[in-house]
């Protein structure tokens, strides 16, 4: 009888303690608060991206290319997973992509995101992108050409695992 209540005990704290992708529910980021340091507040304070689902075709570790690294994790907010499909491949605001970036040893390098705010660069798409190391120290911030320059070519509003029309399995 002592065993169960100190498993329900141990469950309950386990539960309570736990962060979730309830992304989903807080307001969007807006182009006057934006920065990579509230950026990551959000995915690792407020939530844990790392509870967001996985794209159900791309789940787990992946190979990767440049400049991303070997491998890769990519995770996506409840917002866009939600959203899908997208007949005309706009995300909707506040749509999250968060990839763990790793080396050819599997060894976790950086942590590059990207998030869909209302009017911040309506030329591209409205993304902020953020790179970060593994501590969350930034490396790369705001309307980034790199970033921009790869992920337009793939007219799927700069989403690149996936075409944002084609519905979730």
């Amino acid at each position: 009888k002592i065993m169960k209540k100190f498993a329900f005990l141990f469950l309950l704290m386990i539960l309570l303690t736990c962060k979730r992708d309830d992304s989903a529910s807080l307001p969007d980021l807006t182009k006057d608060e934006i920065n990579a340091g509230r950026f990551w507040d959000r995915i690792t304070e407020e939530t844990n991206y790392k509870k967001y689902p996985m794209w159900p075709d791309h789940k787990g570790m992946q190979p990767g290319v440049s400049p991303h690294g070997r491998y890769h994790i990519v995770y996506i907010n409840g917002k866009l997973r939600d959203a899908i499909p997208i007949a005309d491949k706009s995300a909707p605001y506040g749509a999250m992509s968060i990839k763990e970036n790793f080396n050819a040893d599997k060894k976790l390098v950086a942590i590059t995101a990207m998030v869909k705010i209302k009017d911040y660069n309506p030329e591209h798409g409205d993304w902020f992108w953020a790179e970060y190391d593994p501590d969350g120290k930034v490396l790369v911030e705001g309307k980034e050409s790199m970033c921009i320059n790869c992920h337009i070519s793939f007219n799927n509003d700069y989403i690149t695992i996936r075409k944002l029309d084609k519905k979730l399995k």
